[in-house]
């Protein structure tokens, strides 16, 4: 697999968004295995292409070649709050999707979501999580 900065799939997703390639920095792959502790057959899995494009050392776009809400390409406002937790909001067709994603430790990431319809007046869905990293070997 190319890396991430060399691949055709960073090029497509550039020209599809009208981004230059110098206007990014550090694109990266992110991959993802959940289960459900209600249904433990209920496994969600899949990999995307994310593509920071910063205003300022603060806040930019986040390019996704897969979207979380809607599986289709996606463009989202991030912003790194003064406590250094990740917030993003991510408008698609049908809704939209405010994250906010920090670190408890080196390995333990909290995450809150919440899905809201297209008008931003209701809430779909909202949630948390607790993921921790699985080192390779692990």
């Amino acid at each position: 697999m190319a890396e991430p900065n060399e691949s055709i799939e960073l090029a497509q997703l550039l020209d599809l968004n009208g981004i230059a390639q110098q206007a990014i920095t550090n694109p990266f792959r992110m991959s993802w295995r959940g289960t459900s502790d209600w249904d433990e057959s209920d496994v969600s899995a899949g990999e995307c292409l994310l593509v920071p494009v910063p205003t300022d050392s603060k806040s930019g776009i986040l390019l996704r070649s897969i979207g979380y809400t809607e599986k289709i390409p996606a463009i989202g406002r991030y912003n790194i709050d003064d406590d250094g937790a990740f917030t993003l909001i991510t408008p698609y067709e049908g809704s939209s999707a405010e994250e906010r994603i920090w670190f408890a430790t080196k390995d333990v990431r909290l995450r809150v979501s919440m899905m809201r319809t297209q008008s931003g007046q209701g809430i779909v869905q909202a949630s948390f999580s607790s993921e921790i990293r699985q080192h390779d070997g692990s």
